[in-house]
């Protein structure tokens, strides 16, 4: 009993003496000398992995019909089979980014083999990098600023031996997006070597409106990610939907920033300084 009575007074005493910390303002933990240009209410950037042939074939002459520019993340591979159509993307303003050279992910899809995160290092990723850039160079005549995770993973190796390379790609790149993620990025303080890649495949305009009004409450910046352009069902942005959000952002009253991600990213990199 007296053990008792002496646990609760010493419980007494400790919460007697703690000192319960002010919950931090939204000015403590917001850097507010972030702006957008003059009279822009935030930002939108369309982008779309691996250099499909539908994305040649089909979204980018919608694109240019809606005069939006977009990003396009290119496996080599794949922009080899369009190469001429990718050179007159770049001359219609759209962004070609770096997304490796060989689309390494996990062994969990049989997809990965042989190029398997878990079976890479650090060098071998560096590798990927640097000859996606060369090769991309070479061939249609650009140097990427951006950069796409494959499959949204961001590790090399396995167990102990697991690493991240996202310095890598801060080190290489303007920016690094992510994929399946479930938000947009705050421009006032988003780490631009792991930006927020909000998917629209497979999904109409109702599903994407909520995040997109959002966007534009908050000021904040949207990251489109898609794959295939055009009405195939899997891993699919349908070209009636990318009209559809288009539409519904010009006409919202806002000002909203269409653009590709390396023009957004070098903004808010001369806004912030060196991050």
């Amino acid at each position: 009993m007296l053990a008792h009575v002496l646990s609760i007074l010493i419980l007494t005493l400790c919460h007697a003496n703690l000192v319960i910390p002010e919950k931090p303002s939204v000015s403590k933990i917001r850097d507010t000398s972030f702006t957008w240009p003059e009279g822009v209410d935030g930002a939108i950037s369309f982008t779309f992995d691996d250099a499909r042939p539908s994305q040649a074939d089909s979204g980018l002459a919608v694109l240019d019909k809606l005069d939006v520019q977009a990003t396009f993340y290119a496996s080599i591979w794949s922009l080899t089979q369009r190469i001429e159509i990718w050179r007159d993307a770049i001359l219609n303003g759209h962004e070609i980014g770096n997304h490796t050279l060989t689309h390494p992910c996990s062994a969990n899809f049989d997809t990965s083999r042989p190029y398997r995160l878990e079976d890479m290092d650090l060098e071998r990723m560096r590798y990927e990098l640097e000859e996606s850039n060369r090769q991309l160079d070479s061939l249609i005549g650009t140097k990427p600023q951006s950069f796409a995770y494959p499959c949204g993973q961001t590790f090399v190796g396995r167990g102990t031996q697991v690493q991240s390379y996202i310095p890598l790609v801060a080190k290489s790149f303007l920016s690094g997006r992510g994929w399946q993620d479930e938000s947009a990025n705050n421009p006032e303080v988003c780490d631009l070597s792991q930006l927020m890649g909000f998917p629209m495949d497979n999904k109409n305009f109702e599903d994407l409106k909520p995040i997109l009004d959002k966007t534009m409450q908050e000021s904040s910046w949207l990251i489109l990610a898609g794959h295939d352009m055009g009405t195939k069902k899997e891993l699919t942005t349908d070209l009636k939907t990318l009209e559809a959000v288009i539409d519904y952002v010009r006409s919202s009253g806002k000002n909203i920033w269409m653009a590709p991600v390396c023009e957004i990213a070098a903004y808010i990199r001369s806004q912030r300084g060196k991050d």
